[in-house]
């Protein structure tokens, strides 16, 4: 069986342990330009359902929401969800008080539900998935060198020289200045 494609009928009863590879190497280098991702899945069949768990590693370097410098992020999402075929998506009821697909009867908890085509599940997306999900929405300087006290002001003093290359020098602009392409629209 080639990966990361993985059929539901190929999956034994004792669930398939599929360590992270050349395929999960492709598919976060094609995502996040970088390939250093480690871990394991481990997939367990219930029905047509697929429940999905392990632990994924990747360390790519993003630019920081202030200075632009880039720095690292690591990302290590443990992945827990389940699968189940788009035309079997078991819905929540009124009273669950969550959205999104329930879990399916008899299948352990897990942290989230997702649905694949029924057939086969592309493990590559499940791991593009579980990383992209785990990118903070921001991500400073002072928060890849914690340890470095002086981290927060060199990321302070890049922003200082990059806000002044972008501006000019104080007083250049006037504050007007971003209405100068503005034309009313015509009703």
């Amino acid at each position: 069986m080639p990966l990361p494609i993985v059929p539901l009928d190929a999956i034994p009863s004792a669930g398939l342990e599929v360590p992270l590879g050349p395929w999960a190497r492709a598919a976060t280098e094609q995502a996040f330009g970088a390939e250093n991702v480690t871990g394991h899945l481990h997939v367990v069949r219930h029905g047509v359902h697929l429940v999905v768990r392990g632990q994924i590693a990747l360390t790519i370097q993003v630019p920081c929401d202030r200075c632009t410098a880039q720095i690292p992020l690591t990302l290590q999402p443990v992945v827990s969800c389940v699968y189940s075929p788009m035309d079997a998506v078991p819905e929540r009821g009124e009273d669950d008080g969550a959205d999104g697909p329930a879990l399916p009867e008899g299948v352990e908890a897990v942290v989230d539900a997702s649905e694949y085509d029924g057939v086969a599940l592309n493990l590559a997306d499940v791991v593009v998935e579980s990383l992209q999900v785990e990118i903070p929405p921001r991500w400073l300087c002072a928060d890849a060198h914690g340890d470095d006290p002086g981290a927060d002001a060199a990321c302070s003093e890049r922003f200082r020289a990059l806000s002044s290359a972008v501006a000019g020098k104080p007083g250049d602009l006037s504050p007007f200045a971003t209405l100068a392409g503005w034309k009313p629209a015509v009703s």
